[in-house]
């Protein structure tokens, strides 16, 4: 094949990398007239780094989605030495109840806080039930639970059940109120739609909706004389028993009274369902004192059976059982017992929360013993 000599291929070279290069030349030319000259260029560079930064920026700044309502951890509280009690003393741990932080109000010159507290308590190794055995009995709780109490009765629509108020003109906080004056610590009112009446008949309807025959005692039994109330309950018991001699159970609703040595008035907390109840107390008395009870372990059988029953239905609802050296007029039948519900800082809703939830597990009990 016929090839141009060496140094012709050379010069063609030449011409073809120059024209190239020309025609690279006039096309950046173009683009940069086009453009608007070079500070066109630089201001389109700029903005578009300018976008490029605002997009990182903001990718940066979007909020992370936060759950809300999350309830707090619960922070365990140490045990409270000096707490006195007007009525019989359980001393547990104090637990405060998770909930939503709290408004924040000031306290008034001359008041002190009510305090919201769980109290929590140790639980017997052989049933999980929370009890504080205040008399040193030798009792085997595993027995004693699954041993029935010496109670039977044909027909529960007859008068079954007697609700009582030794202390009946106890009453509750106010709604929304955080606060007391200090030293005013006696809650009292003898108005029956602000004390234990208004409680006892709220278990006195649950228990009629049940079909349990129910006589509910409105005496006020601690007016005008606070010292021989006791005295004067038992006369009244002694009464309905003997009009109506086939009340099996006697039950006396109180409420507790709480104030640390500094002050601070407690209220006792469990949330049920979302809402808050009064924790509650069930007391069962002997003969330890010296007061006729020779069948106290009847009672005390019927105390253990309704305190794991409350346990499994609303856990943490119930404060530890007490078993104690007073007799508190609960020997005057096999089914007699004290409650506490709530204390003097808990609301009257609050306490009849609890009491109707006391209410359907006092049924079931109370009917179990129907032959």
């Amino acid at each position: 094949m016929y090839q141009l000599p060496p140094h012709t291929n050379k010069k063609k070279s030449f011409f073809i990398k120059f024209g190239v290069l020309s025609s690279a030349l006039c096309v950046l030319i173009f683009t940069i007239f086009a453009a608007g000259g070079p500070l066109g260029i630089i201001n389109r560079l700029g903005a578009s780094l300018s976008s490029a930064a605002v997009g990182t920026l903001s990718l940066k700044c979007t909020p992370t989605p936060v759950q809300a309502d999350a309830p707090p951890s619960p922070i365990p509280m140490t045990y409270f030495d000096n707490v006195i009690f007007s009525d019989p003393d359980p001393i547990i741990t104090v637990v405060p109840e998770p909930s939503p932080a709290p408004t924040v109000t000031a306290i008034p010159d001359g008041h002190k806080p009510i305090v919201a507290i769980t109290i929590d308590g140790k639980r017997d190794e052989k049933t999980g039930i929370k009890w504080k055995n205040k008399v040193d009995a030798d009792l085997d709780l595993s027995k004693e639970l699954v041993t029935a109490p010496d109670i039977s009765f044909s027909d529960a629509s007859n008068p079954t059940v007697l609700i009582v108020h030794t202390h009946t003109t106890e009453s509750f906080t106010a709604e929304g109120v955080t606060s007391y004056k200090q030293g005013q610590t006696d809650d009292r009112t003898r108005d029956s739609e602000l004390n234990m009446i208004r409680v006892g008949a709220e278990l006195a309807q649950i228990l009629t909706n049940a079909g349990i025959g129910v006589i509910h005692d409105t005496k006020l039994h601690d007016y005008p004389s606070y010292s021989g109330s006791y005295k004067d309950t038992l006369a009244s018991i002694e009464a309905y028993i003997k009009k109506y001699p086939t009340i099996q159970f006697v039950f006396d609703l109180h409420r507790d009274a709480l104030i640390s040595n500094d002050e601070e008035k407690y209220k006792l907390i469990k949330r049920i369902d979302g809402v808050n109840a009064a924790q509650m107390m069930i007391i069962a008395g002997t003969d330890v004192n010296g007061l006729e009870h020779d069948n106290w372990q009847e009672n005390f059988r019927l105390a253990l059976r309704i305190q794991s029953e409350m346990e499994k239905r609303y856990e943490g609802i119930m404060r530890p059982l007490v078993l104690t050296a007073q007799r508190y007029n609960t020997h005057m039948t096999n089914g007699s017992l004290l409650f506490e519900i709530g204390t003097n800082g808990n609301t009257l809703n609050e306490a009849l929360i609890s009491v109707r939830l006391l209410g359907s597990v006092l049924s079931d009990i109370v009917l179990s013993f129907e032959k």
